[in-house]
């Protein structure tokens, strides 16, 4: 152990014993010194039998050309601590998979070895998993429940334009107007399924602001809208589908706001920063300001909004309207501590 006082040392053991339910102490060629109390109890070998053993013997085939990488990459100097995930044979055979650490300690004698502690993970990693398999059959269950309505509704306004054709009363008239108006709901409706299918399936990355703003722009129909943006070279930590945010915000301005002109800028507040986005329309009202990121609340289909507040809560991003009505609209974006940089 690092520490040359007894009852020091005897507390450390009984840490690690609790702690952990893998751990051990080996030479540079991987015999093992020392072992914890956890360690027969998870893999089953008495400690007797493990102390003086290879470590590799414990360890999948397919997993020990990475444990000597770990071992020479700790005994060269190039790295304090590495973690990783390997798989451990118990003593009949069965595998576990265990997240470990190891790094190295210093002997009394003043040689250096090597400490594997470990967690056994395979509940986690099982979990995982099955986690994984619902959220596929949820996906293709989702997607071809959207393939039929769509097809269905296909053929609905198909019949409902020959009616509109063919019908002469005007009483009916105004019915079939109708019914295309909620079968063009429906699909708008669906179609935002997939799209919110998509959120939080990736892991967030960092998002270079200006690149994802110039593709929201250039995503716009016809975009007219002048835009001013200065936001330095900042990146933030997203969901990847953050382009979703500025372009429903950029779209709303240039579809309902009557807006002439945009400006998007970044600043830091304190420890947090923040990206304010303006146009000079016609504002939100003040009675509106809570109910516009609702789902559902809304002149379109109700869902932009809302849907770019949900992109920017899985990374504890928060997003408010604080313009001022018959001035224009004011999106505020306040980014956390740590999830934005510059200069990279």
């Amino acid at each position: 152990m690092p520490t040359s006082n007894p009852t020091l040392s005897h507390y450390i053991k009984e840490c690690y014993n609790k702690m952990h339910s893998v751990w051990l102490i080996f030479d540079e060629h991987g015999n093992i010194i020392v072992s914890g109390a956890m360690t027969e109890r998870s893999l089953g070998y008495p400690i007797s039998m493990l102390e003086g053993t290879d470590v590799m013997m414990i360890i999948k085939p397919e997993d020990r050309i990475r444990v000597r990488s770990i071992m020479d990459s700790l005994l060269a100097g190039e790295q304090d601590i590495i973690k990783s995930e390997i798989e451990m044979v118990n003593r009949e055979g069965h595998l576990s998979m265990v997240g470990i650490q190891m790094f190295l300690v210093r002997s009394r004698e003043g040689t250096m070895q090597i400490c594997l502690a470990g967690m056994d993970i395979s509940f986690y990693k099982d979990n995982q998993w099955s986690m994984e398999m619902m959220n596929k059959k949820l996906n293709i269950l989702g997607s071809a429940t959207r393939h039929d309505v769509l097809n269905s509704l296909t053929g609905l306004f198909g019949y409902l334009e020959l009616a509109e054709v063919k019908n002469k009363d005007e009483n009916v008239a105004k019915f079939i107007k109708k019914a295309k108006a909620s079968a063009e709901t429906i699909k708008k409706q669906i179609e935002f399924t997939r799209t919110y299918q998509e959120l939080g399936s990736k892991k967030p990355s960092w998002i270079n602001v200006r690149d994802v703003i110039r593709l929201s722009y250039a995503g716009l129909n016809e975009p007219r809208l002048p835009l001013n943006v200065d936001v330095d070279d900042v990146e933030v930590y997203a969901d990847q589908m953050l382009e979703k945010v500025f372009f429903n915000i950029m779209e709303n301005a240039q579809r309902h706001a009557e807006a002439t002109e945009m400006s998007i800028t970044f600043r830091r507040k304190g420890d947090e920063g923040e990206i304010v986005i303006e146009d000079d329309g016609k504002g939100v009202p003040e009675n509106e300001k809570d109910f516009i990121f609702k789902r559902g609340y809304g002149k379109n289909t109700g869902f932009g909004l809302y849907l770019s507040r949900e992109v920017l809560e899985i990374t504890g991003m928060k997003i408010v309207e604080n313009g001022a009505e018959g001035r224009g609209a004011r999106f505020v974006i306040t980014i956390p501590p740590n999830r934005f940089r510059t200069g990279q």
